[in-house]
């Protein structure tokens, strides 16, 4: 008899196989799932060099996937100053002083995180950045990646004055006399790319010892696997490491929207690449957010009459794009936030349907956090998938019930969605959320934030169940990337990617769903974590 290279025995096994839903046991062949079955003959399967994981009151789940994440940014950022958390200016100062005195002469201080909603509900502006700054060049990122607080001697570096035109969907914030503030929102933040490097050399050993890091914290997680929404930089760093075997997940990688014309001249489709590493789609941009208020809304802003977002790649262009992709095999992966962007998004992708690669691999809305009735229908009809990101929901369901008063009962409608027939995909937009995949089921099935408020949940009309929250980080994330066949479930012939967990998701009470971790992460049949 064949011998197993790794056997798991545990309590349960949630194979998200409806053919057998639920095990005690498994064994791994090669980078493959052999069997799932009882403890006593899946004991059959051990040989002399076989690895047993035994841990009897434990679980074990398929992999987990984030299905939308800047990890590659995030990785970056783990020497950055970070903000998140932070609820005033004068702590958010304290700290980027404390950043630039370590910055060293000539380089840029960048931070994330900073959130204008819980430090006054205001902007700050270069001014106050350069009180601790001085001349070193400094970038803040908010929250929600939307906008970039910039020092003066940033903005010199980047050129950007009080000609410096708003690039279109984006918006340079300006004082009476036109002058920039130091707030860049959506692409406007693309003026300080040319000027601001972030991990383009292949020699830095630095980017190899974070994304070390980076996989190390996704695996402690049981989190196998990533669709990334990085910069194109961040391919390029994807493919060394996999060279070098040091991948760590198995990444689904979406091209930014301005390198279609090289994915066009090489003909690049979806499905390029191996088990590991693969092209998965084309990234657009329809709008903005909610937290920076520009996500594009049918109705105004209160207090902001005439104001409804910024819309970003819409109308033609936005069709244009979608064909063009679609055209040589790739879907689009687009972010539509504010419910006039979702309906958009959703009209152009029913019309220009599935892409060309013979796949036949859905187009996906990321984010969807805004969704009516009649956008419903569109999507189911044209089967376009929502990649949203429950997580989201803790922190927003204030700032929406601030601005979008009239949209709120139609966000993050979970329930809506799949009673609709649309399959769900969920991540988290790492770095915009922490990466927890169990904070992610523990806001889709309570709807709640994690001081466990509202008590009855926020629109809890909108809960789904746990199985449903399980599966959008494991068998829709898969069907999602058209890998269904081999992904997503523990069933023989798929690819051996599961975790062991410390705590049931299924069973356990469900404020305890945050504080779930992996004692084990096996990847392709190879542990990558153990506790």
């Amino acid at each position: 008899m064949l011998h197993a290279d790794l056997i798991a025995i545990v309590d349960r096994v949630y194979t998200m196989d409806p053919r057998r839903p639920v095990a005690k046991a498994v064994a791994v062949v090669g980078d493959r799932i052999a069997a799932v079955d009882t403890p006593g003959r899946i004991r059959r399967w051990r040989g002399p060099k076989t690895r047993v994981i035994e841990v009897p009151k434990q679980v074990i789940v398929p992999g987990l996937t984030d299905c939308h994440a800047h990890l590659f940014s995030w990785a970056l950022m783990l020497d950055e100053v970070a903000l998140a958390g932070v609820t005033s200016m004068a702590a958010a100062l304290r700290k980027v002083q404390a950043g630039a005195a370590r910055t060293p002469t000539g380089r840029w201080l960048v931070g994330n995180g900073f959130d204008k909603n819980a430090c006054g509900g205001r902007f700050p502006t270069a001014t106050e950045l350069d009180a601790v700054t001085g001349t070193v060049p400094a970038c803040i990122y908010s929250r929600d990646w939307h906008c970039a607080w910039v020092n003066t001697a940033g903005l010199k570096r980047a050129g950007i004055t009080r000609r410096t035109a708003d690039p279109p969907g984006g918006q340079i914030l300006r004082d009476a006399k036109r002058r920039p503030t130091g707030i860049l929102m959506d692409t406007a933040m693309d003026l300080l790319e040319p000027v601001r490097d972030r991990g383009s050399d292949p020699a830095d050993p630095r980017v190899r010892r974070l994304w070390k890091r980076a996989c190390r914290e996704f695996h402690r997680f049981g989190l196998t696997g990533v669709h990334s929404v990085d910069g194109i930089e961040a391919f390029a760093w994807f493919q060394r490491f996999a060279a070098e075997g040091v991948l760590g997940l198995r990444v689904r990688y979406a091209l930014p929207h301005n390198r279609l014309s090289g994915a066009e001249a090489l003909q690049i489709r979806s499905g390029w690449g191996d088990d590991r590493l693969r092209i998965a789609a084309l990234k657009l941009f329809a709008d903005g957010a909610l937290g920076s208020q520009t996500a594009w809304m049918y109705r105004a802003y209160p207090g902001r009459p005439g104001y409804y977002g910024i819309p970003i790649c819409v109308g033609n262009e936005l069709r244009d794009t979608a064909c063009r992709a679609t055209a040589i095999g790739l879907p689009c992966w687009i972010h539509a936030i504010g419910d006039r962007a979702v309906h958009e998004v959703a009209s152009v992708l029913a019309d220009v349907g599935v892409p060309a690669s013979g796949m036949h691999l859905p187009h996906r809305i990321e984010h969807a956090q805004c969704v009516r009735a009649k956008t419903l229908r569109v999507m189911r009809k044209a089967k376009i998938i929502a990649s949203v990101q429950p997580s989201h929901l803790c922190e927003d369901m204030t700032i929406a019930d601030t601005h979008w008063r009239t949209a709120a009962t139609f966000t993050y409608p979970f329930r809506s969605l799949q009673s609709a027939g649309i399959l769900m995909a969920m991540g988290s937009d790492l770095p915009v959320e922490t990466m927890n995949p169990f904070l992610g089921m523990y806001a889709a099935v309570t709807r709640k934030n994690r001081q466990g408020e509202p008590s009855q949940g926020w629109y809890p009309r909108e809960r789904i169940d746990r199985w449903s929250a399980l599966a959008g980080y494991t068998v829709n994330a898969a069907r999602s990337v058209g890998e269904g066949s081999r992904l997503g479930r523990l069933t023989p012939g798929h690819l051996a990617d599961f975790a062991v967990l410390t705590d049931d998701p299924i069973r356990c009470d469900a404020a305890e769903l945050p504080a779930v971790r992996a004692t084990h992460t096996v990847v392709g049949g190879q542990l990558a974590w153990a506790e």
